[in-house]
Order: structure tokens, then C-alpha cells, then sequence
């Protein structure tokens, strides 16, 4: 069933304007995510970001067809129980990053 453009409802909170968009980049990647998410579990440090995990994927299997898929990728690992948040945040070292601060994560 198609909806109608007049239909649409906006998102009632940012979270869920998040949680939207990380879903449909989700649903877009395909066999890309699949095998991405598998690699999580063998990220070879106790600690790391999600600039460690994308650098240990795409070392394997090659980057995704969006730069968003990585942030979609790690928000379901954590729901899905693969890694958890330490509370930690550390400095991104890839100059388009900036130095911005970055969550640490953990195998759960």
C-alpha cells in the first residue's frame, strides 16, 4: 500500500528521526551489512571506536556504499548485545574527523 505524500507524519523526537534513518541505511546495504556485522565480534582490541571498527571491516570486505552504514552498523551491533558502550570517549585520528571524540566500545 502506497502512501499518500499528504500522509507522512514527521518524526515526534530526534531519537526517532534517528532511529528511522539508520533503518532505511540499514535495509540499503544488502549482503554488505550481513558480513560487516559478523566482522564486529573479531575486532582484535578490548577497547576501540567505531573508526577501529570500520577500519578492521573495511580491511576485509570493503566500504559500504555509504558513509552512514558504518553508524547504522554499530548502533544495531549494540542492540543486537555484540558490543557496549564503556562510557569512555577517545579522540578520532582520521584528519576529516577532526579529533572529534568518539564513543569506546567493548565486546559484550
Amino acid at each position: 500500500m502506497m502512501t499518500d505524500l499528504f500522509d507522512w507524519k514527521p518524526p515526534s523526537s530526534g531519537e526517532e528521526a534517528r532511529d528511522e534513518a539508520l533503518t532505511q541505511v540499514s535495509e540499503n546495504t544488502g549482503e554488505w551489512k550481513d558480513r560487516a556485522m559478523n566482522l564486529i565480534s573479531s575486532v582484535p582490541m578490548d577497547t576501540f571506536i567505531g573508526e577501529d571498527i570500520r577500519e578492521h571491516i573495511v580491511g576485509k570486505i570493503g566500504n559500504p556504499h555509504s558513509n552512514n552504514a558504518m553508524g547504522a552498523l554499530v548502533m544495531n551491533a549494540v542492540r543486537r548485545g555484540i558490543i557496549e558502550p564503556t562510557g569512555e570517549y577517545r579522540k578520532m585520528r582520521r584528519k576529516s574527523s577532526h579529533a572529534r571524540e568518539s564513543k569506546v566500545y567493548r565486546h559484550k
